[in-house]
């Protein structure tokens, strides 16, 4: 069998995994690229049903700039590879009354929507905002991309966070400055979005509601895995190896010290070992001998994962226009829901569901006078003992007609193709522990230093990248892991290596104060 040696080794081609072979094939590194799957892209993996392209990862682009980075380092820029159209409104939230909020880039007309449901809300709203400005000036301007090896780390910021209330739950804080319960389900939701519940999230999450409303958000024409594609084809470009395919079957360490990596048709060689396949399954079954980690794996063993997602995925050969492009349809309870999701991890007969039509920004992604629709139902992961053999059918039977019922009259006459994917899919498809979505559950004990490092203190040479390092899970947090991650790298081997735009805040990146 035919050894190859590399610089850098990456397992796992989701974004973290390919802005960081990117990034390091950038430095002038040579490196391999590994993925179990016959795509890049990881959760960010597209399925073509007779020309209808159901992405099953992330469906938000927000803070671009990040990604502009990326490709600007390796020499091009990211509108030559895959192009982003802004999408207004940003969501709709109904709630299950009927009456709704849409979040649109203007503030003027998404105050006017608070008007509507409580007028007596507004000013708290503005209050809110500019105490989250604060939090995304610490949060994310200083604190996003900086790696703290332990909590003891965080003992310089977290005065200034305490000072904040950022260490609060999301909805805890939220509620000092709305009373009105729509206004404050709005405006807390967020930590949803990875994997997070509001009523155990650090109120640090609530930057993501500053990201969205200074930097947009956006759609990538030819849908997510577009993208995916788009980072693998610049890393190529540069002489980086892929190798599609391979799932990864051990790691362990040579006398030389370099880690000798397994799949089932080759041996590869390196120095260097960045992981961005599910940590949890990846250091308990992967990795071997001298190359795994114990305190990491202890540390694992007792964390809370995130929870995971029922996810339907339709082709109709009929358009809902008046439909938004994102929409989020609250159920009649919110904070009993997410218990039951979070902690007790049953299952229930009421749900709520992110419904995301790309084809309103992109038609390519249908046929002629089609339609592609995602459902996502948050559900608890793998942990409920639910047998999904036979609770995926009648969880999709009323998601089915939710949908028809609430927001797209005909859905089920007009469906042409339709998929179905599960926590157990999340689980034996994507090796993700337990089926869970989003990688370590975002707490307070598990966000920032509390979340394992980027650089493994154990094994010289391991590092992750990704949702379960930090600063966690979205496509912001996993491209900014990415950078953390390329930084230590960089370090490690000789920081004249390390390009400008790597040690430093984004050139792209342009502060908005928007108070």
């Amino acid at each position: 069998m035919t050894v190859k040696k590399y610089d850098a080794i990456v397992v796992g081609a989701g974004f973290g995994g390919l802005s960081s072979a990117l990034t390091l094939q950038s430095m002038g590194l040579s490196v391999a690229l590994i993925e179990a799957l016959d795509k890049v892209g990881g959760r960010a993996y597209v399925e073509n049903k007779n020309g209808y392209l159901f992405d099953r990862g992330p469906s938000i682009i927000t803070a671009p700039f990040l990604i502009d980075d990326i490709f600007q380092m390796s020499g091009v820029n990211r509108e030559d590879y895959c192009k982003f159209v802004p999408v207004d409104p940003y969501y709709n939230v109904v709630f299950h009354d009927g009456t709704n909020i849409a979040h649109y880039n203007s503030q003027d007309k998404f105050l006017n929507e608070i008007n509507k449901i409580s007028p007596d809300e507004v000013e708290g709203v503005k209050a809110f905002f500019a105490h989250a400005e604060k939090i995304f000036q610490k949060g994310f301007v200083e604190l996003g991309d900086k790696n703290f090896s332990n909590p003891y780390s965080m003992l310089g910021v977290a005065p200034q966070l305490l000072k904040l209330n950022a260490v609060r739950p999301v909805y805890s804080m939220v509620s000092k400055f709305v009373k009105n319960e729509k206004v404050r389900q709005f405006l807390s939701f967020h930590p949803l979005l990875i994997g997070g519940n509001p009523f155990r999230a650090s109120a640090v999450y609530s930057l993501i509601n500053r990201l969205e409303r200074a930097y947009g958000v956006f759609h990538p024409i030819g849908g997510m895995n577009k993208l995916a594609e788009a980072f693998d084809k610049r890393f190529r470009e540069l002489g980086g190896v892929t190798f599609l395919s391979s799932p990864v079957e051990s790691v362990s360490k040579n006398l030389s010290g370099d880690f000798v990596v397994e799949t089932s048709n080759q041996t590869l060689v390196s120095n260097k070992l960045l992981v961005n396949a599910d940590m949890h399954r990846f250091v308990k079954t992967v990795l071997k001998g001298n190359a795994y980690p114990k305190k990491l794996s202890r540390k694992l063993s007792r964390a809370d994962l995130s929870m995971s997602a029922f996810l339907m995925y339709f082709g109709t050969n009929k358009q809902w226009p008046e439909m938004c492009q994102h929409t989020i349809a609250l159920g009649p309870r919110y904070k009993e829901l997410l218990e039951d999701i979070f902690i007790k991890k049953i299952e229930f007969e009421d749900f709520s569901v992110y419904i995301h039509i790309p084809t309103r920004s992109d038609p390519s992604l249908a046929p002629k006078g089609g339609e592609v629709i995602y459902a996502l139902v948050p559900v608890a992961n793998l942990a409920s003992q639910t047998n999904w053999d036979s609770y995926k059918n009648v969880i999709a039977d009323k998601v089915r007609t939710f949908l028809e019922d609430k927001f797209l009259p005909g859905l089920k006459s007009s469906i042409v193709e339709e998929s179905i994917f599960t926590p157990v899919d999340f689980d034996t498809t994507l090796r993700s522990h337990l089926g869970n979505a989003f990688g370590l559950e975002p707490w307070i004990l598990q966000s920032a230093g509390f979340r394992p490092s980027n650089s493994s203190p154990e094994i010289d040479g391991l590092y992750f990248v990704g949702a379960n390092t930090q600063p966690g899970a979205g496509l912001p947090g996993v491209i900014l892991s990415s950078r953390i991650t390329c930084r230590l790298v960089a370090k490690d081997i000789g920081s004249e290596k390390m390009p400008a735009l790597l040690a430093n805040l984004p050139s792209t990146f342009s502060y908005i104060n928007l108070y």
